[in-house]
């Protein structure tokens, strides 16, 4: 997996916390903070599609309808940014699964 150097501010307050967390239960702060980004992507990525199907539904073409194919025989639908989207509708890093795991 390819990896980059990602720096912010951060209140000093929270720095303190997460270090102690980090030292305490023996993780990386860059671990605990990529879990925390790849479960906000995971929820923003679901919450995207949803508001997007909800909008075609209101859209101005009434003949327009849903369709959801049968994704039981074919493999998760996968994003640009190496996401996976489970037959639930969980998007999950694809860097992360083994395909097995969704066939």
């Amino acid at each position: 997996m390819e990896k980059i150097l990602f720096n912010w501010m951060m209140p000093v307050k929270t720095k303190y916390l997460l270090d102690r967390i980090s030292k305490t239960r023996g993780i990386t702060k860059s671990s605990i903070l990529n879990r925390l980004s790849n479960k906000f992507i995971s929820e923003e990525l679901k919450q995207i599609e949803e508001d997007e199907e909800l909008l075609s539904r209101f859209s101005d073409s009434p003949s327009k309808t849903v369709r959801k194919n049968n994704t039981k025989d074919r493999k998760p639908e996968t994003t640009a940014s190496g996401y996976l989207k489970g037959d639930d509708g969980t998007w999950y890093l694809a860097s992360e699964y083994e395909e097995e795991e969704f066939i």
